[in-house]
């Protein structure tokens, strides 16, 4: 089955070349929109809805984990995969050259982490 005088293997190639445009276009549409719904009104990372969002523990995580992502919810990890996080997100900060947390901000968050941690 040719069109307008293609033969049938033009006209495959014309539809495929087509369909890998629509995937391309398709695939950077969706990636935007998944961007966007990443992005807070800021554009800093938009965070979950974690609990005791008020206490000073919860603002404490978020502000410190929100400024270079999304905040993950408490419930994520257990207590000690919270522990290897917080001691990897240091070594990652003091690369970027982020100030370090101080002892009382480390033991509010993980404080926080440890009620909430699964």
């Amino acid at each position: 089955m040719a069109c307008s005088g293609q033969s049938r293997q033009e006209a495959v190639r014309s539809v495929s070349s087509m369909m890998n445009g629509f995937a391309r276009t398709g695939c950077a549409a969706l990636l935007a929109t998944m961007l966007a719904a990443c992005a807070g009104v800021d554009g800093r990372p938009a965070s979950v809805s974690i609990p005791d969002h008020t206490s000073p523990g919860a603002q404490a995580f978020s502000a410190r984990c929100s400024s270079c992502h999304a905040t993950p919810h408490p419930a994520r990890h257990d207590w000690h995969g919270w522990l290897y996080l917080v001691s990897l997100m240091e070594r990652r900060m003091a690369e970027r050259g982020m100030a370090a947390m101080s002892a009382d901000e480390k033991a509010l968050i993980l404080a926080y982490l440890k009620e909430h941690a699964r």
